[in-house]
């Protein structure tokens, strides 16, 4: 069948590892700018949770002394 298109779709071009790799890489660019604010702020609590600071902080925050009640 000469004249066909190749590969997914009916696109041509992008035969071989390197053209994968191209592809993919396009997808990625085009998700990242999709991503809403939500998805940045939600990404930096987790990135934060994740470190030892976050430890620390909560450690100092929940081992201070009560205060008496009167």
């Amino acid at each position: 069948m000469s004249g066909a298109a190749s590969g997914p779709g009916g696109q041509g071009g992008s035969r071989g590892p390197g053209g994968l790799a191209l592809r993919l890489r396009r997808e990625q660019e085009v998700l990242a700018r999709i991503r809403g604010t939500e998805d940045r702020i939600a990404d930096a609590i987790t990135a934060f949770a994740g470190t030892m600071q976050f430890v620390y902080i909560h450690a100092a925050w929940f081992t201070q002394p009560s205060q008496p009640s009167q």
